[in-house]
């Protein structure tokens, strides 16, 4: 039989990695962040995908630094200003979430170049959906 190492890591232990810039915490059936994360000033990866989260916190937009959030398969109804925020984000990857709808904010981010989401059955889409020049691939949304 294989045996199984588990490493557990306290949320001070986490914080003590200043240059940490990748952290993937999926599925490890996390209902919240713990508030340490926020403070991972160089982190330019956050994948907390497959998780039970229901809310993104404010203190999210502390990450200024961050590129890539990732956030599929939670149970995340509403996305806001704690994402619309982050200036550096490129990539935000979010389907198989129960997304109701997407605040004006979204049309803000710029600098986004991957967009990943469904349209689920019961969720309409706000506006018109277009491809942007430039972006290979990728989907945006024009909110009227």
């Amino acid at each position: 039989a294989r045996c199984r190492r588990e490493v557990v890591c306290s949320c001070l232990e986490i914080l003590s990695l200043k240059c940490l810039k990748n952290l993937n915490l999926d599925s490890n059936k996390i209902g919240f962040l713990p508030m340490e994360i926020y403070k991972l000033e160089n982190l330019e990866t956050l994948s907390i995908n497959n998780n039970k989260i229901g809310v993104l916190p404010s203190t999210l937009k502390n990450l200024t630094m961050l590129k890539t959030l990732g956030i599929s398969k939670n149970f995340i109804r509403k996305i806001g200003f704690e994402v619309t925020s982050i200036k550096s984000l490129k990539k935000l990857i979010m389907y198989g979430n129960l997304i109701e709808k997407f605040p004006v904010s979204f049309r803000l981010m710029e600098g986004l170049e991957e967009f990943a989401f469904e349209w689920l059955e019961y969720t309409k889409p706000p506006g018109e959906f277009y491809i942007r020049k430039g972006v290979h691939n990728s989907v945006f949304m024009r909110i009227m």
